[in-house]
């Protein structure tokens, strides 16, 4: 019988922006849950991290100059399925046998939670314990991340409102990976094995240690970000997996919220409108922290600016409304549009390459963000000039001197670069005021003042 070596290293990570690894199933309210433990507690399936880590294989440059040599190291990595006739990508058969396949050298193990003194939850825990856990109270608590689609003219789209439950910000993971070398008995496998184990290992963990790799479901939302604070393999400055980042820092110039909070209830009369916040799991040393913040959802920053990518691209292909567009102008400007922010045709989708992250700020503290007074509106009758009846309401936005913004845009892959242009210019509308973000625009609130911008070139 043959043994393995198995070179493992533990990894832990902390959560950037929320988590979404689905369940299937439904939760608090939601369609779609994640995945929990028998503490009730989230969790990291191993084989989601182990695809996730295939996945990004394939197309991650370190793992091979072309998509054929990514093949090879991916069948030779995490292995293959056999079959009549299948020519494996070291083309290792005659083409008439069955090829029997392979088994994969990784083993990705069970992401286990950290508590609030900075250790792994593996084991079973008392429910009165687990309530007396700040941090692991927060996780097994259902957080529901609330989402709608909006139209061009600036109303919730048909059929498009959505939810989910997530992760909250800053909770901490420990996860084991496991690599199989050649086994000892080398007669069966001293051909296919020969490679160095050490350079695909070392590849292998070139690629978790990517900062554009994220886990879970709804990354194109800004979901799954995360940064490994393993000492000693910290992740790289800089991504193979996208060609450009943006990093294109606004600041108010006017009141602003996005729209979706709930006010305390302590008594007293609340506004009807508040701006929707969360929770983030902040360390000190070793001790967790739950604590609330402002959540600026980077669904809420993207979709504005597709709708303005949209408007610049017909403007640019000479497409106006009652006018007949020029001969194949709407074809190229879908194809823009689905290239930047991807789309779905009949039983085809195709994944946008723009990716916006959440950001968050402090509620508390020195850096905090405070809120408005509440503003007070009302509905005039235009008969009578007085208030209409049952149409006094109120908001409470935050003020206009927040800190900045430092909104980060990762563009993946290759984009044609009109289509690039188009974008950019969407980005100039909201550093010059002429596009607000957030819930209320037609107030006056949402506009934005340019920060520090940089473009920084990856190779």
């Amino acid at each position: 019988m043959s043994t393995y070596q198995r070179p493992e290293q533990s990894f832990s990570i902390e959560l950037r922006t929320a988590l979404h690894m689905g369940s299937g199933d439904p939760e608090g309210g939601s369609d779609a849950g994640v995945v929990r433990d028998f503490n009730g507690l989230p969790g990291l399936p191993g084989p989601g991290l182990q695809g996730l880590l295939r996945s990004t294989c394939l197309e991650h440059p370190a793992c091979g100059v072309d998509a054929s040599k990514r093949l090879e190291f991916v069948e030779r990595v995490f292995g293959y399925t056999g079959g009549k006739g299948r020519k494996p990508s070291d083309g290792k058969t005659d083409g008439k046998t069955d090829d029997p396949g392979r088994g994969g050298r990784v083993w990705v193990g069970w992401g286990v939670i950290h508590n609030q003194n900075n250790k792994p939850q593996s084991d079973w825990i008392r429910e009165t314990e687990l309530k007396r856990d700040p941090v692991l109270a927060d996780a097994v608590r259902s957080v529901l991340r609330d989402q709608v689609k909006i139209s061009a003219r600036g109303a919730a789209d048909d059929k498009a409102k959505f939810d989910q439950i997530v992760v909250n910000p800053g909770h901490r993971f420990t996860f084991t990976i496991k690599f199989a070398t050649a086994p000892n008995d080398q007669k069966a496998w001293q051909t296919d094995w020969q490679t160095d184990w050490q350079s695909d290992w070392q590849t292998l963990l070139t690629v978790l240690r990517d900062p554009a790799l994220r886990l879970g479901g709804k990354t194109r939302r800004g979901l799954g970000g995360f940064k490994i604070i393993t000492e000693g393999y910290a992740q790289h400055a800089e991504s193979k997996l996208f060609t450009r980042l943006l990093d294109r820092p606004i600041a108010p110039a006017s009141l602003w919220m996005f729209g979706g909070g709930k006010a305390i209830d302590d008594g007293t009369k609340q506004p009807d409108s508040v701006p929707v916040s969360c929770r983030r799991i902040d360390w000190s040393g070793t001790t967790g922290i739950p604590r609330p913040v402002w959540l600026i959802p980077g669904t809420g920053i993207k979709g504005p600016l597709v709708h303005r990518t949209l408007f610049h691209a017909n403007l640019k292909k000479g497409i106006f409304i009652g006018e007949t567009a020029p001969p194949g102008a709407e074809e190229e400007v879908n194809r823009w549009m689905c290239q930047l922010f991807g789309g779905v045709k009949g039983n085809t989708s195709t994944i946008g390459k723009i990716v916006i992250d959440d950001h968050f700020l402090d509620q508390e503290g020195h850096h905090k963000v405070p809120s408005a007074p509440t503003q007070m509106h009302v509905k005039i009758n235009p008969f009578t000039g007085g208030a209409s009846d049952k149409a006094l309401f109120s908001d409470q936005p935050l003020q206009a001197k927040a800190a900045m913004i430092p909104l980060r845009i990762e563009v993946r892959g290759q984009v044609d670069p009109d289509a690039l242009a188009c974008f950019e210019s969407a980005l100039d509308d909201l550093d010059q005021g002429r596009l607000a973000l957030g819930a209320h625009s037609s107030r006056g609130y949402g506009r934005f003042k340019k920060g520090t911008p940089g473009t920084k070139e990856l190779p």
